[in-house]
């Protein structure tokens, strides 16, 4: 049943879409939600294989990740391709963002905290760090950013360390 999680990168994609047209705003200019996003269908799919899943982890650790992704979104008011208008408030793909960005923090964090049970759990870190690494490399090579946000930098920079730790421990 936990296998149905790899939809969530496909509706993202799909509701961005859906709400993002009336404001003719071009989703696929956008290179993390056009190609990056996808790596978590594989991911999502592979969760309930990888670790010993808890839906109480995940359920404790999903407000504090919630609160943290909201704090990046803010960050983000100043870009163009924001989620968060002028007045501060979420645009509707700001909110459908929010909440996948805060799933998918979520289920990353529940694999560095649970228990290994197979081989996959590798893979899944390896997706992890595909991830990260595709998103630094469209910060610095497509968009051509000299610096980051701090928020963007913790988020990058640490999940980088952190996937690398525990591949190793």
């Amino acid at each position: 049943m936990l296998e149905l999680l790899a939809l969530l990168p496909i509706l993202h994609y799909f509701l961005l879409y859906f709400y993002s047209r009336p404001r003719k705003y071009d989703l696929f200019k956008t290179h993390s939600v056009q190609y990056l996003d996808w790596i978590f269908v594989p991911f999502n799919f592979l969760i309930p294989y990888a670790i010993s899943f808890s839906w109480t982890v995940f359920l404790i650790t999903l407000p504090l990740v919630t609160f943290m992704t909201f704090i990046l979104h803010l960050s983000w008011k100043k870009r163009a391709d924001s989620h968060v208008s002028e007045s501060g408030r979420f645009t509707r793909e700001g909110i459908i963002h929010l909440i996948f960005m805060s799933v998918q923090a979520t289920l990353a964090g529940t694999l560095f905290i649970s228990s290994r049970i197979s081989v996959w759990y590798m893979v899944e870190l390896l997706l992890l760090l595909a991830y990260l690494l595709g998103y630094l490399f469209v910060i610095k090579r497509i968009l051509k950013k000299d610096i980051m946000h701090f928020n963007e930098g913790m988020f990058v920079i640490g999940g980088c360390v952190l996937v690398i730790l525990r591949m190793i421990f």
